[in-house]
């Protein structure tokens, strides 16, 4: 210590009233400031590094606006004016009382020798509620949850460390917080110094040859499985073991979690406070069955490293620990990934996998379509993944009226409508492909017209009708189909013919000009049976222009689903007993009885039905 006073002396010129070793803390944010040595001299308070290379902070006495001291805690709180450069402190010492004592010494000596009068120290004396009034911070106490397994041992708690020594034992204080020591009456001497973390490779330049030794045997316990001093773990004891002979086992599991809490790295977007340190628990389902996680990440106020978060989900890490009760927990962190995270690489192995699973498990999507969606609304100049996610929309929502309504309640239509006007053309095929399954119900009809799809849609139709390339002229074909589903509503089917005059002539032309083997002409089929079911004139033109050339690709192509689409249309053509007549021009019966030397049953029976309807009418007429 004479050392210590000698280099102090050439560094302050003062005189040094009180040296001590002290624990500090920040106020302002109540996060721990650090250990030094605290010098108190006669015109201020140093705060040195340990190793006394420079002085950290210091507080001049004439700054101090208050001191307190609490009936339960060990830390002093010392409050300065609006003028110091440093902010509240709290301090803890080997002595609250020893502390308090030296600083109002120093604090009236300042002012005896400055002012000539004698002022004394600020002091209050306050409750624990009253302390957690003042600053606004309310800490749950502590509580020791470790084990004393051994009778007539007492637990002894030194800088953050805690260890068990007999009962016989008693504290001799040093004058320095950085060793303890212990002595029984039988004359054994125990001394416990706690320095800082060390390399081994350090250690074995240290003169402190047992000491390296002790490190050495540390080691071979680890690597030759050996056995070594019982470890007591300060944890909960749970089903791992708090005691365990294995020093690898016990603190391998402690030093896991730490690495995949690290690597998860849950942090606010606030990066002055570091991540959070139980992110693994964040993972476990609360009292609702939900992810406490997803609350925090919804909260969009928080990061994570999604990265990690999925190849952990990937492996099985989340299965294997957590066992959710509710299995949409699973799919919930794919879809927090897909909507929160920031790896594109990952998002693009999620959204081409949710492709390729989506025929088979459409129905277990549902926790992920929210997601979707606000995906394909943050990343919509990302071409591949908004046809990844627009393909899969497409396969779920086929026969699955439970994502379609999902859809319909996420503003879907808004979204698309956004899309359209990218105009490219393999996404608008893509929302085009999407609306022939959002269609199919009047709600489903009443949103995409009110959200002005409609019109989007007409003028493509218009615009492409006429251009011979496969995927325009597919276009057409798809778009021709939404409509005959909205003609399902005798409203919008009176809107439309009336303010698109031109809509059968262009469907005509279409599917005049359309090649049977490289289209789908059921949809072109549908479209004019539907067209066709409240207007006289309409079914008298489609009976002359598109029943000629329907009856010769039934007769070269022989496909069932086109036949029986077919009958349909002939069926609802036949309302109009003109139209009864043109039909027995063109040999109607002879394909009749064409489609029955098929001997397949639906169709026969079709065509019975068909025929019988056509001869009672025409023997009417």
């Amino acid at each position: 210590m004479s050392y210590v006073n000698k280099s102090l002396s050439t560094c302050l010129n003062f005189l040094v009233l009180h040296l001590e070793y002290v624990k500090c803390k920040n106020l302002s944010n109540y996060k721990k400031k650090g250990k030094y040595y605290m010098i108190i001299t006669y015109d201020n308070i140093l705060f040195y590094e340990k190793d006394f290379y420079e002085v950290c902070f210091h507080i001049f006495f004439d700054d101090i606006l208050q001191i307190y001291t609490c009936d339960v805690s060990n830390y002093i709180h010392i409050t300065l004016k609006d003028q110091a450069v440093t902010n509240n402190i709290g301090i803890k010492g080997m002595n609250k009382n020893v502390l308090i004592k030296q600083l109002s010494i120093a604090y009236s000596t300042f002012y005896m020798f400055q002012l000539n009068k004698n002022v004394y120290v600020p002091l209050t004396n306050e409750t624990y509620e009253e302390r957690s009034f003042r600053t606004g911070h309310f800490e749950k106490p502590k509580i020791d949850t470790s084990i004393q397994p051994f009778i007539g041992y007492k637990k002894v708690v030194f800088d953050d460390y805690f260890f068990f020594i007999r009962k016989s034992f008693q504290n001799f204080i040093s004058i320095s917080c950085e060793s303890n020591f212990y002595v029984d009456y039988r004359g054994i001497e125990i001394s416990i110094k706690i320095d800082d973390q060390k390399n081994i490779l350090e250690i074995e330049q240290s003169p402190d040859n047992n000491f390296f030794q002790l490190c050495r045997n540390h080691i071979n316990f680890l690597t030759n499985d050996s056995k070594c001093p019982l470890i007591i773990r300060k944890n909960v004891y749970n089903k791992k073991m708090n005691l365990s002979d294995d020093l690898a086992k016990w603190s391998g599991y402690e030093t896991i979690d730490s690495i995949v809490n690290f690597f998860l790295h849950l942090r606010e977007k606030d990066y002055s406070n570091r991540y959070e340190l139980n992110c693994l628990d964040l993972l476990k389902e609360d009292a609702s069955n939900d992810i406490e996680i997803g609350k925090l990440l919804d909260s969009n106020k928080y990061y994570i490293n999604d990265f990690f978060l999925f190849y952990l989900h990937q492996c099985g890490y989340v299965n294997k620990y957590y066992y959710y009760k509710d299995d949409n927990n699973y799919k919930k962190i794919i879809s927090y990934i897909l909507k929160y995270g920031k790896n594109f690489e990952i998002k693009k192995k999620i959204c081409k996998n949710l492709l390729i699973f989506s025929n088979d498990y459409k129905n277990k999507y549902i926790p992920l379509v929210n997601s979707m969606i606000c995906f394909l609304s943050f990343n919509y100049y990302e071409k591949n993944f908004c046809l990844f996610i627009l393909s899969t929309l497409i396969n779920i929502t086929n026969n699955n009226d439970e994502l379609k309504n999902r859809l319909i309640e996420l503003n879907i239509s808004t979204l698309c409508n956004f899309l359209i006007l990218l105009n490219d053309i393999d996404i608008t095929n893509k929302i085009i492909l999407l609306y022939i399954n959002l269609c199919k119900e009047q709600y489903m009809c009443e949103d995409f017209i009110n959200k002005g799809l409609l019109i989007h849609f007409l003028d493509i139709l218009f615009r492409y009708y006429y251009i011979d390339l496969y995927i325009k002229k597919q276009m057409c074909i798809n778009i021709l189909c939404i409509i005959g589903h909205i003609f399902n509503c005798k409203k919008y089917y009176i809107f439309i013919l009336n303010y698109y005059n031109g809509l059968l002539q262009l469907a005509i032309y279409i599917y005049q000009t359309t090649d049977f083997i490289q289209f789908d002409k059921l949809k072109l089929i549908f479209f004019f049976k539907q067209i066709s079911q409240h207007s006289y004139i309409i079914k008298d033109k489609i009976c002359k222009h598109i029943v000629p050339l329907v009856i010769k690709e039934i007769y070269l192509y022989i496909n069932k689903d086109f036949i029986y689409s077919s009958l349909h249309l002939i069926n609802t053509l036949t309302d109009y007993k003109n139209n009864c007549l043109y039909l027995q021009k063109v040999k109607i019966f002879y394909l009749f009885n064409f489609i029955k030397q098929l001997k397949i049953l639906d169709l026969y029976q079709k065509v019975e039905q068909l025929e019988n309807k056509l001869k009672k009418i025409l023997n009417m007429i």
